[in-house]
């Protein structure tokens, strides 16, 4: 599990899915709450998409329960993805990166549009981020699942 730490009087926090490869990559997405929460997903419902969808794949990062949360309750959750890698012709190997972001709308709007041109300085770095590389072999799927834990700072 890696951290993402965010500024609790900072912009709003999102979430980034990118996917390269030849390969059809479902995945979920969900928000956890902390120990004591009563709703132990935050999610609701759980988000889903994928890479053949013109959908662009991002996400604020909010309790759907409590929308008006503060941020600062966001210490110690957890966000997830979840990705199913399914092999489709040649196994040339995939990549998938999901990155939290603490950035105001235009801002993530200019993330999302340049996502995945390499040599673009994007407005802000993300404050956490993984990277997945491999190839699915043998099998028709391969899973691939992704923690993130929220820590103010």
């Amino acid at each position: 599990m890696i951290t993402a730490t965010f500024n609790p009087h900072g912009d709003k926090l999102w979430i980034t899915v990118k996917m390269l490869g030849v390969y059809f990559m479902p995945y979920t997405y969900q928000l956890w709450g902390t120990g004591a929460s009563t709703q132990a997903i935050l999610t609701n419902p759980i988000i889903s998409n994928n890479n053949k969808i013109l959908i662009d794949d991002y996400y604020r990062i909010i309790n759907d329960y409590d929308t008006t949360e503060l941020l600062s309750a966001f210490d110690q959750r957890v966000a997830d993805v979840a990705l199913d890698i399914v092999k489709l012709n040649d196994d040339v190997g995939y990549e998938a990166t999901v990155a939290i972001w603490q950035a105001s709308d235009g801002q993530i709007q200019e993330i999302i549009a340049n996502l995945y041109e390499d040599d673009y300085a994007m407005p802000v770095d993300p404050i956490g981020v993984q990277t997945k590389k491999g190839k699915v072999g043998t099998k028709t799927v391969k899973q691939e699942y992704f923690f993130i834990e929220l820590k103010s700072i």
